[in-house]
């Protein structure tokens, strides 16, 4: 019987990659009705800002984010794909300021820990075992 190195993931990574997914995709939700009420304000007060709209961008990448990050939560590449979603998401609303959407920056903030988190995940050693195969 030969031992192989086989690898076990980190449970804290996972746990922590599954519950940033499930947030994020319940978070998306609250941010897309909350963007489409601030772009009719935007829309009857003739506003020049642009946050409901930043707010459904940011809305559609926290949940693109999520689902990957559930879907892929054993992999870097998809972890990176996450990171790089959230981040995205996050730079579109802090360019997009809003006087009537004050929430957005609270969701760019969000998106911006849950990026940091994932890349702390990244950097979380995972466990070796020795298994027979």
């Amino acid at each position: 019987m030969s031992k192989e190195k086989t690898q076990i993931y980190s449970n804290g990574a996972l746990t922590m990659k599954l519950i940033i997914g499930i947030f994020s995709i319940l978070l998306s939700v609250i941010v897309g009705f909350q963007s489409c009420a601030a772009g009719v304000g935007e829309a009857l007060t003739d506003s020049d800002s642009n946050g409901g709209g930043a707010g459904l961008i940011l809305g559609f990448f926290m949940l693109a984010a999520g689902i990957i990050t559930i879907a892929t939560r054993k992999s870097k590449g998809g972890t990176i794909t996450s990171i790089i979603i959230y981040l995205l998401g996050g730079i579109v609303a802090l360019v997009n300021p809003s006087e009537i959407y004050g929430d957005l920056k609270v969701w760019m903030v969000v998106a911006f820990i849950f990026a940091a988190l994932l890349i702390i995940s990244l950097f979380m050693k995972n466990k070796n075992d020795y298994s027979d195969k």
